[in-house]
């Protein structure tokens, strides 16, 4: 355990050899970004030169509600229906409409002058810039979101990144793009995930396995770790390597829950909120370390004494009926079959296992996990 790194919402993770990290070399694709907003700017002029013009933005609005399946090549998960769309126009038809359009075209120019200025900010930092006139972080959230969808980037070409949550702990290097090397060993209590457009090289030769600890994700890891979990997941071997190059495994710890097997599959798979850029999120050799519920309980069911395993709420139940009923990972013909029948465990048995559990086992989560790694690696 003590060769591999780990990373952590808390994530532990980790591995690799060294060289330059693929994805960088091509650079952040802003050309898109800045006709985009080019092409925007000549129409909303072109429409206030015209006596009856009427200045309108058109973005695509990404719904949970469209049909998603798994891409046969990439394995990620992929929107089947064309996202509907949404135009706001000036004055507009009502008061509410004005203010989107006038709150799109706010965030619209930081995005150029963030692009101009060559600067990164985040979504915090753009919903502070008034935050009373955008009302609340959620609205900032959904307008850049729908535009990055609509112009076909990720976030990073919008020059907008995600505030990291995730820690990364190991053995090993990162360089960045202005050749300051990060020795992440010397951080003992882990250190944010570094955002990895600003990533140049990361030497994770002496790493083993990668090892992802996810506990507060609410279902919904962070977009920077899943972008650096994938970065590690494609380091390629270096090019001087003397031996044999063999890509460390990476191995998923989460709750045995719904929301902890929403969380796996979201980096193994993506998610539906960001169907358009999954290609460049999920990780598709991750593999299942725990926690299942399912271990836990005993052949006879009688469960009432174990005081680790906990009823399902309502929530929970509703959770993994929506995931088995509408995601492809879960379906019945689906890629994840253990996946499936763990979810359909925990509702006949209505108890999940959260990884606390595995502190009051004896010799601790140390104990188990070298048991559960020894049996894999």
């Amino acid at each position: 355990m003590s060769e591999a790194p780990t990373l952590s919402t808390p994530p532990n993770v980790p591995c690799q050899s060294t060289n330059t990290c693929p994805g960088n070399e091509n650079g952040i694709p802003e050309d898109k970004v800045r006709n985009f907003v080019s092409q925007l700017l000549d129409s909303l002029i072109d429409e206030l030169m015209r006596v009856d013009g009427c200045p309108s933005i058109t973005l695509k609005r990404r719904s949970n509600h469209s049909h998603f399946s798994l891409n046969p090549e990439t394995g990620a998960l992929q929107r089947d229906t064309t996202e509907p769309s949404c135009t706001y126009s000036w004055p507009g038809k009502t008061a509410q409409e004005a203010w989107r359009f006038a709150v799109l075209l706010r965030i619209l120019g930081h995005i150029s002058e963030a692009i101009r200025g060559d600067f990164i900010s985040s979504k915090r930092d753009i919903y502070y810039l008034d935050p009373v006139y955008f009302g609340s972080q959620s609205v900032v959230d959904r307008c850049i979101d729908d535009i990055a969808c609509t112009i076909g980037v990720d976030r990073t070409a919008l020059h907008v990144a995600a505030a990291a949550k995730g820690v990364v702990v190991g053995t090993f290097n990162v360089t960045l793009n202005d050749d300051f090397m990060i020795d992440v060993a010397v951080h003992a209590e882990g250190m944010l995930v570094p955002r990895v457009e600003t990533v140049k090289k990361i030497d994770t030769s002496t790493i083993r396995w990668i090892l992802v600890i996810e506990k507060e994700g609410k279902g919904y890891p962070d977009i920077s770790t899943r972008a650096f979990l994938h970065l590690l997941s494609r380091v390629p071997p270096s090019a001087s390597g003397a031996l044999p190059f063999r890509q460390p495994p990476i191995f998923m710890l989460v709750d045995g829950d719904p929301d902890g097997m929403a969380i796996m599959s979201t980096y193994k798979y993506g998610s539906r909120a960001q169907a358009h850029d999954n290609t460049n999120l999920a990780v598709h050799n991750v593999q299942w370390l725990g926690l299942q519920a399912s271990e836990l309980v005993p052949s006879s069911l009688e469960i009432q004494g174990d005081d680790a395993l906990i009823p399902l709420t309502s929530r929970d139940r509703k959770k993994a009926q929506d995931m088995l009923g509408r995601s492809p990972v879960f379906a019945e013909d689906g890629p994840e079959p253990a996946w499936r029948w763990e979810l359909q465990h925990m509702l006949m048995t209505n108890v999940k296992a959260e990884i606390e559990m595995l502190y009051e086992r004896e010799g601790g989560i140390e104990t188990w996990l070298d048991h559960k790694l020894q049996t894999l690696v």
